[in-house]
């Protein structure tokens, strides 16, 4: 009985320092991050007549909150809705919701420390200074873009840190940068099939699909090309090809889509796949 108990007890000494371990490293990185952050105020624009998406937030304590059913970051994006920016001038947004003219302030929130509970929640980065808009006549009422509120450079730098701080994902060197700006001469023009990863940095089981990928493409050697794009931020290619969820991987051959595998699956199903295309 003793025994038990003391085996028990180391283990779960362990658990709370790997916990500890984690928690400390989150802390370490939103520091970096908010310190080589401090001049990049390029936020996402904002242009007149364009049709963007947001999320509805709420100030708490030390930090912007995400509404949303849970803390999941999949719930987090179903409560995103479009507004069509009538304007934005003097940090003064006017848009449509719907038939609904709504007018906002923007402000910057910039948090002075982080807990424990709050690190990676409901979105990417809590120390990182965010832009966010709250309405002029309910100012309890407030809004964020699909950017967090970051700069697009800013996200994009602080996802490639955050991949390299945390050591998440070494496969990435396999992989191609896909992006908005490059998909069609990279992908539709490549002259054997291409496999595109639709994924995301908070995303889990998406390292888990790269892992698989990188598996086959050593295997495969030139037989394909294969690249990642980030759908928080080539937003254009994923409403293009209708991404709700991820992971995601399309099979391209001579410009067309040709194979949609969604989910995380067995690496022989993969290969069926890509065979079949070959």
């Amino acid at each position: 009985m003793f025994l038990c108990i003391f085996i028990i007890k180391n283990d779960m000494n362990r658990s709370y320092s790997k916990i500890r371990h984690i928690q400390e490293s989150n802390q370490r990185l939103e520091r970096r991050l908010l310190n080589e952050q401090e001049n990049d105020n390029n936020y996402m624009e904002l242009v007149s007549g364009q049709t963007y998406k947001f999320f509805p937030v709420v100030l708490e304590e030390n930090r912007l909150r995400i509404i949303a059913d849970t803390d999941d970051p999949y719930d987090s994006f179903k409560s995103l809705f479009d507004m069509k920016i009538l304007s934005y001038t003097n940090k003064v947004l006017e848009g449509m919701v719907g038939e609904t003219k709504i007018v906002y302030d923007e402000k910057i929130f910039t948090p002075k420390s982080v807990n424990n509970s709050s690190v990676f929640h409901s979105q990417p980065y809590p120390l990182a200074p965010k832009r966010y808009f709250c309405e002029k006549n309910n100012p309890k009422k407030c809004i964020m873009d699909i950017n967090f509120g970051h700069t697009k450079l800013g996200l994009k730098n602080e996802f490639k840190k955050a991949n390299d701080f945390l050591d998440l994902d070494k496969s990435q060197s396999l992989f191609s940068e896909v992006t908005d700006n490059n998909f069609d001469s990279l992908v539709l023009k490549s002259t054997v099939p291409f496999i595109v990863d639709f994924s995301a940095v908070w995303c889990g089981p998406c390292r888990i699909v790269a892992k698989t990928l990188t598996e086959i493409k050593r295997e495969y050697g030139d037989k394909f090309e294969m690249g990642k794009l980030d759908i928080d931020l080539e937003k254009k290619t994923r409403d293009k090809y209708e991404i709700k969820s991820i992971p995601v991987v399309m099979i391209f051959k001579n410009g067309e889509m040709v194979k949609k595998i969604e989910g995380n699956k067995p690496i022989e199903e993969y290969k069926r796949e890509i065979d079949s295309i070959l």
